[in-house]
């Protein structure tokens, strides 16, 4: 919300960042008692929850943005329906555009997050989607199952995009003592909770009885 300040400054417009746990963000929004707010969503392999939250089905629900489009909705519904992939593909990309023609969100897309790995201790994590993706915070439990000690990890079966267990686990450091090993390391795990993608709502401060 920081840079969303800066932007509003630029235009000559003061404003306030209020941080808000989200159990409660929830209610203001509902309630209509703000300006703009931020909001994060971790998208599914499949599009098709995140495309739900957007349907008129889902005002005072998961759709914080109280927006309702009759295409959008159709489209939605076919799309659920659709046997042929590539049908259904066309039908997404269309609904893509609708929601980026009428903006009731303003995406903040953030492409990478800080990971951290030890990989002394464990070895063998791949990246969700494969290749480029991220390693920890995922959609399964893939990696729950491909997790391996280092000590026992090998060259985790030749895959790759692995992250492979430290070069040594035995070497010492210039003081003498136990070398901690290689960490691979971006940014910081605290980043995982807030990353991946967000959104922007705005709204003329209007009541929930307004709304209705």
């Amino acid at each position: 919300m920081d840079l969303f300040k800066e932007w509003l400054g630029e235009l000559g417009i003061d404003s306030q960042v209020n941080a808000i746990e989200s159990s409660r963000l929830t209610d203001v929004i509902l309630e209509g008692n703000f300006d703009a707010f931020q909001w994060g969503w971790y998208v599914e392999p499949d599009p098709d929850s995140m495309l739900s939250y957007l349907t008129c089905d889902q005002l005072g629900g998961w759709n914080d943005a109280w927006y309702c489009d009759e295409e959008y909705d159709r489209l939605y519904k076919e799309q659920n329906a659709a046997l042929d992939e590539n049908e259904r593909v066309e039908k997404v990309k269309r609904m893509q555009q609708i929601l980026f023609e009428d903006s009731p969100y303003l995406v903040t897309a953030f492409n990478t997050i800080g990971e951290a790995v030890r990989t002394d201790r464990f070895a063998c994590f791949q990246p969700q989607p494969d290749p480029g993706g991220i390693w920890l915070f995922q959609y399964g439990i893939r990696n729950y199952l491909q997790a391996r000690p280092a000590a026992e990890a090998g060259d985790c079966d030749g895959i790759s995009s692995a992250v492979l267990p430290a070069a040594s686990l035995t070497s010492t450091d210039d003081d003498g003592g136990s070398n901690s090993g290689t960490w691979l390391v971006v940014g910081g795990l605290a980043a995982l909770v807030v990353v991946g993608g967000g959104v922007w709502g705005m709204k003329r401060r209007t009541s929930a009885g307004d709304r209705e």
